[in-house]
């Protein structure tokens, strides 16, 4: 099975954003380069296809013995999506022990923008624009899903139990491993005060001056990070008197699960729903 030579050295590099095409025989594992920053892909393209599906990556496993670099989030949902689909791995946590980078790519490089980047190459190569491009991601993937859906006018996110602003999140010690790695500082506060559009989706959105559409699945027994992450967004989104708020959606569902994203076949109906949307 080809993801299992995920740890292969000679992955072809392709220059994407240089308009090298993009391999056609499905399924591929590519290397691709943004701002400094080398992104592994995994890429299914279909024929035609009416939408791009981007999946973001998640945290690693907490069982280190499962970690593999690259590491990608939902690559086998691939086969159940009528369009072309590409998942990206974090470049951020490459070669080091990061539970999960949170695109934040270097100090110098952000790698929300170079994910941006490459995600725009891969649609502009099958003539598709950014308003036909779903991001779907959990925790992390969520968080960098809304954070991208700000970069990529018109493009949709899924967010599922995302992470909204890295300043409070109830696990600090993984900000601060984090901060410590990308801006040689475990000074969150410090380190946010100058960088806080990559720390906060509100912020990012109020730099962009722009709310994405997106849809932001809670789950009720997801706790603490409920209290810290989802009920101070919404409460802000609602005193914000931001424009397009109507631009976002939210679902709460209460499975009993905590931090956990959803099962193939409860995530399924909402991303063929969005891309219903485009048809």
């Amino acid at each position: 099975m080809l993801i299992d030579n995920l740890l292969r050295s000679d992955l072809p590099h392709i220059d994407l954003i240089a308009g090298a095409p993009l391999p056609l025989d499905n399924p591929q594992l590519i290397r691709v380069s943004a701002r400094g920053l080398t992104f592994h892909a995994f890429t299914n393209v279909v024929p035609e296809s009416r939408a791009l599906l981007v999946f973001l990556p998640s945290a690693r496993s907490a069982d280190k013995s499962k970690w593999q670099h690259p590491q990608f989030s939902r690559w086998k949902w691939a086969q159940h999506v009528p369009v072309s689909s590409l998942v990206l791995d974090d470049p951020t946590i490459a070669g080091n022990d990061l539970v999960g980078g949170w695109f934040q790519g270097t100090r110098e490089n952000w790698g929300i923008d170079a994910a941006a980047e490459v995600i725009v190459a891969v649609a502009a190569q099958q003539g598709i624009p950014t308003t036909r491009i779903v991001l779907y991601g959990s925790s992390i993937g969520g968080f960098s899903g809304l954070m991208l859906a700000a970069r990529l006018r018109g493009a949709y996110a899924i967010a599922e139990v995302p992470q909204t602003d890295l300043r409070i999140y109830p696990y600090l010690r993984h900000i601060r491993s984090m901060t410590e790695l990308v801006y040689d500082s475990a000074d969150v506060g410090l380190v946010a005060e100058q960088f806080l559009g990559r720390f906060s989706v509100l912020e990012r959105w109020r730099i962009e001056g722009f709310v994405p559409r997106c849809h932001i699945i809670h789950e009720v027994s997801d706790e603490p990070h409920g209290s810290s992450q989802f009920i101070p967004f919404v409460t802000q989104i609602i005193s914000s008197h931001m424009d397009k708020i109507n631009n976002i959606t939210f679902e709460i569902v209460n499975r009993g699960c905590g931090h956990a994203a959803l099962s193939l076949d409860l995530a399924l109906p909402r991303i063929k729903a969005a891309l219903d949307a485009f048809t």
